[in-house]
């Protein structure tokens, strides 16, 4: 069925330092109704000045760019810019890659030889507000943050940061993955409401961003597939 015209597209940049590849997201995204490229960027420097300056819905990042790395300029686009959603797209799907690229604020993170419909659905679901991570990619994720855990200092855990009932849902759902919308739906709460839950506990657990948390809830076992 035809997209109506007056519904917003989801406006991609895309940062690739090979041309070809470039073209081919480019070509991939501009064929879909609902997205438009709005930007190309071949380094980690002008894709930090094109995301600040065109604040496009969703940002198709590679990892290795010629004088930034992605997860350098991922890392400074969400500092600048906390709601922006960065989807990394690489060669390389090893645990240590997929950990600090979500910890520097990736919130998709996808290979290159998978199939167009994976990377579609994983700019779509960025732009709906939720995270992307493949069976395979999550799995990676999970076992690389249980690989390097440590003990918990009791004055960090959850319940010593006294995180009411309600924040410790909302951290659990953050870990599955769910963004605000889903969150408040989940819980039959308002956004807003939501909103207050995940401000107070960043504040309760000395986070600072919304990644943190997600990254949080997953090394502490904090999930609802985890209860």
């Amino acid at each position: 069925m035809p997209i109506p015209d007056f519904v917003p597209k989801i406006r991609v940049l895309v940062v690739d330092d090979h041309p070809m590849m470039n073209e081919s997201m480019c070509l991939a995204l501009e064929a879909e109704e609902d997205m438009q490229v709005v930007g190309v960027a071949q380094n980690g420097r002008a894709a930090i000045e094109q995301a600040l300056a065109l604040k496009p819905d969703v940002i198709v990042m590679d990892l290795f760019l010629p004088d930034m790395d992605g997860i350098r300029a991922t890392a400074e686009i969400a500092q600048a810019n906390p709601t922006a959603r960065v989807l990394v797209i690489t060669s390389s799907a090893e645990n240590e890659h997929v950990q600090r690229a979500i910890e520097a604020g990736a919130m998709a993170y996808i290979v290159k030889d998978s199939s167009r419909e994976q990377f579609i659905l994983g700019v779509r679901t960025l732009a709906s507000g939720r995270v992307f991570l493949p069976a395979e990619i999550g799995e990676k994720l999970v076992r690389g943050l249980q690989e390097n855990k440590t003990p918990i200092a009791a004055s960090t855990r959850p319940e010593r940061a006294e995180l009411t009932p309600r924040e410790r849902e909302v951290l659990a759902l953050l870990g599955e993955g769910l963004g605000n919308r889903e969150i408040a739906r989940r819980l039959v709460l308002s956004e807003s409401t939501v909103r207050v839950h995940l401000n107070n506990l960043l504040v309760k657990l000395g986070l600072h961003e919304r990644n943190q948390a997600v990254v949080y809830a997953v090394k502490n076992g904090l999930t609802k597939q985890n209860d």
